[in-house]
């Protein structure tokens, strides 16, 4: 039996959401068939618990956690965009320092899902992550301006 939440909430709690989601979304565009009671939770974007052992497991043993550990620490307060070799302003706002940071966590938070949820990895993913790496000369410039190394 897998657990989805909606049991650990009270019925006024429930009620509350209900109220809320049917007067901000009347025709149920948002989220269409989930997170509702009775619609089927276990098809809504969130990993349960159960699957945290499983992300553990992929990210000690492959390269995404060491990607992970590496860019964790990023404020993305945009101290390094000038000294970027590849940043162009207003040319392409993903290809900025900590955009491609942003790209990269999201591309691991994508493998992460497709991974646990016995999905198959996209290689569309790869493609992006190639895409971003491609922008980047690794020419470390980055490392002096950031206040968290």
């Amino acid at each position: 039996r897998r657990v989805h939440g909606m049991e650990f909430l009270d019925q006024a709690t429930i009620d509350t959401f209900a109220a809320y989601k049917n007067k901000v979304d009347p025709e149920g565009r948002f989220n269409k068939g989930k997170l509702m009671a009775g619609s089927g939770l276990e098809n809504a974007y969130t990993p349960s618990f159960g699957l945290l052992e499983q992300e553990s497991i992929i990210m000690e043993q492959s390269a995404i956690g060491e990607i992970a550990d590496d860019i964790s620490d990023c404020l993305r307060c945009g101290k390094c965009k000038p000294v970027c070799s590849t940043h162009v302003p207003r040319a392409n706002l993903l290809y900025s320092p900590r955009n491609k940071i942003l790209g990269t966590s999201l591309l691991i938070e994508a493998f992460l899902y497709e991974e646990q949820t016995r999905r198959g990895i996209s290689l569309k993913h790869f493609d992006e992550f190639n895409d971003v790496a491609d922008h980047c000369t690794v020419c470390h410039r980055c490392e002096k301006p950031c206040p968290v190394n």
